[in-house]
């Protein structure tokens, strides 16, 4: 199955190295490799995303060591899907592009592009729906409409200034600058 998307979609981006342990004898990176990297990138999504709602530089320790205080919210991957296209081997640096490809009552879909940092080439397409559940009763809970309106706004403030510049200014926030 090849899938299918625009991968412009996909504006925010993560960069993930291939290590011994993602890679077979011959020192390709294995299938499973990319499950642990789609979670890496979804992760670092979220990260960046509390930072840009809530006005904060990407250091701040709210958004690096207590994410899930800050968005105390559970979500369950309920499907993926991956389309390898090329090989890539141990030590090489991935980008991960991911982009939020529609928002449910309570699950979220979203679509990745890897690529080899050193020429850009895109390796493998990918899709994931994960659902929010209750962490209690692992039952599927509809999403915040708060976190509806952050994901909205990140998406199109990651599509006016670009992926890699928002970042870049969340790095250098100063946290105590006026109105944030």
């Amino acid at each position: 199955m090849r899938l299918t998307f625009d991968p412009a979609a996909c504006r925010f981006a993560t960069e993930v190295r291939v290590r011994w342990a993602d890679t077979d004898a011959g020192g390709i990176a294995y299938n499973g490799a990319y499950l642990t990297w789609l979670e890496v990138a979804r992760v670092e999504y979220f990260r960046t995303l509390v930072a840009f709602s809530r006005g904060l530089h990407l250091g701040h320790p709210l958004v690096q060591d207590q994410l899930l205080e800050a968005y105390p919210l559970s979500f369950a991957l309920a499907s993926c899907a991956v389309d390898w296209r090329k090989p890539v081997r141990v030590d090489a640096r991935l980008r991960v592009w991911i982009g939020m490809s529609r928002i449910g009552r309570r699950s979220l879909d979203q679509q990745y592009v890897f690529e080899r940092a050193a020429d850009g080439e895109q390796v493998a397409y990918a899709e994931t729906t994960t659902v929010q559940i209750d962490a209690a009763t692992l039952a599927p809970v509809d999403l915040p409409e708060s976190m509806r309106v952050e994901i909205e706004t990140f998406e199109a403030a990651l599509l006016k200034e670009g992926g890699p510049t928002l970042v870049q200014r969340l790095e250098t926030w100063n946290d105590r600058a006026p109105n944030r």
